[in-house]
């Protein structure tokens, strides 16, 4: 058994662990939502940090918007526009 630094390898792969648990395990799919109703509806709105548009399961609350999360605009039929009020920061972005 060796004392002192960590094997290079060792030290590699604990650093690319906590790179993975810092950047990718935290986001959480979003769906635009206009309404209360149950399930996701198309509607115009604003997409901010302070107004809510937003549902994680198409039944919770709506909830504004969480920078780092995935946008998900999946809502069948219709249209949506989206205004953009402040600098919003996603992970991804899916149509449909």
């Amino acid at each position: 058994m060796t004392t002192g630094a960590l094997p290079k390898k060792q030290w590699l792969i604990g650093l690319l662990t906590l790179l993975m648990v810092a950047t990718g395990t935290q986001a959480a799919n979003q769906h635009w939502d206009s309404s209360t109703d149950p399930g996701n509806q198309h509607g115009d709105g604003t997409w901010s940090t302070s107004d809510s548009q937003w549902t994680t399961n198409g039944t919770s609350a709506l909830a504004a918007w969480t920078q780092n999360n995935r946008a998900s605009f999946n809502a069948t039929g219709g249209t949506s526009v989206v205004t953009v009020k402040s600098a919003i920061q996603m992970g991804t972005m899916n149509f449909g």
